[in-house]
């Protein structure tokens, strides 16, 4: 019997998202001395009002799979959901993208998972408090990864409990299936094994996903004092020497950069007024991969086509209203683009 063969299958999290825009935080920039990563403060003790509050979808897993869906490529989710209303519905939208569900679990025990974002509304900027729910209980097997028969796996961040079972079934796959691609964006959890501890994913990643900050704490995990490799190149040039075939770094409004090892990319964000960042770096990954399947390989272009779709999501609340249909990104690509799209 014929099976399908999906152009990418993505494998993360599914969760009901509130968001919670204030005015009542004060951004906290990062430093040596702090953090390296910026921070949002409350005061003490204090209540908190929303200037307005909204409830989305999201969850790597499902934004992602939307985005590649909405691209025209045939798109399956592996998530994991509880047996509730808010996993039916997440169903139910994933299926209204023409997505693939019949790899989503659903949990007998957890909830769906939640995430609560507080969005300083004067930068956009947000943090998010996570209830995984059912995301802790998600694993995928060889089995299922056989049955999956994807051209590509798009992996973002992967729950604690889990999520070294479903990286050694994913090691396995790949290696006993050269053609199979891997694109993957690591979550914190992952990145805090270090470089040692990912090696083996390192090796074997088409695509690997970071953002500045982030890819400053890998390198620093495995040269300790990292000096002056704090600016994109020097750290590119570090983590593609792990093994990744393309690194991507990207670094808010300065843009984004990638590196395949001989050639340098960078293109910088498009402006368009910001309302919600959530879900942006979720838009560039999937589309930048999308990009690379689209235009066979065409790093260029595939950049360029991410940052038009990362920059439509934060022009409106929430990971996935903003992500675009294929005919409406090449339109907005060659609008901006013009003659060097």
């Amino acid at each position: 019997m014929f099976r399908k063969t999906y152009s990418v299958v993505t494998i993360g999290g599914a969760t009901r998202d509130i968001m919670f825009y204030t005015t009542a935080g004060s951004l906290i920039p990062g430093g040596q001395e702090v953090s390296p990563q910026n921070l949002i403060g409350f005061e003490y003790g204090a209540k908190i009002m929303p200037s307005s509050t909204h409830f989305v979808f999201g969850g790597g897993g499902c934004n992602t799979a939307v985005g590649f869906a909405r691209l025209g490529l045939k798109t399956a989710a592996f998530v994991r959901v509880g047996s509730d209303k808010d996993g039916k519905i997440i169903e139910t939208e994933l299926a209204d993208e023409n997505i693939t569900t019949k790899y989503i679990e659903y949990d007998q025990k957890l909830s769906t998972g939640f995430s609560f974002f507080v969005i300083d509304e004067k930068t956009k900027e947000h943090v998010a408090f996570l209830y995984r729910g059912a995301n802790d209980n998600m694993k995928m097997t060889q089995t299922e990864l056989e049955r999956a028969r994807a051209k590509w796996f798009y992996v973002s961040s992967l729950s604690d409990r889990h999520w070294q079972v479903t990286a050694r079934n994913l090691v396995d796959y790949l290696k006993s299936h050269k053609k199979t691609r891997l694109a993957w964006n690591p979550g914190e959890t992952q990145l805090k094994r270090g470089r040692h501890g990912l090696a083996s994913l390192f090796r074997l990643a088409q695509v690997l996903f970071l953002n500045k900050s982030e890819a400053i704490e890998l390198v620093r995990s495995s040269h300790g004092s990292i000096g002056q490799i704090h600016q994109p190149w020097p750290l590119l040039k570090a983590i593609q020497s792990w093994g990744p075939k393309i690194v991507a770094i990207t670094d808010a409004e300065r843009g984004a950069y990638v590196f395949d090892g001989q050639n340098r990319y960078h293109e910088k964000a498009v402006k368009v007024k910001v309302v919600d960042t959530t879900g942006a770096g979720d838009a560039f990954s999937s589309t930048f991969v999308a990009g690379i399947i689209l235009f066979k390989n065409n790093i260029r272009r595939a950049l360029r086509l991410a940052m038009v779709n990362s920059s439509s999501v934060v022009s409106v609340i929430g990971a996935q209203p903003g992500l675009l249909s294929r005919s409406s990104i090449l339109e907005r690509a060659r609008k901006i683009y013009k003659k060097d799209w």
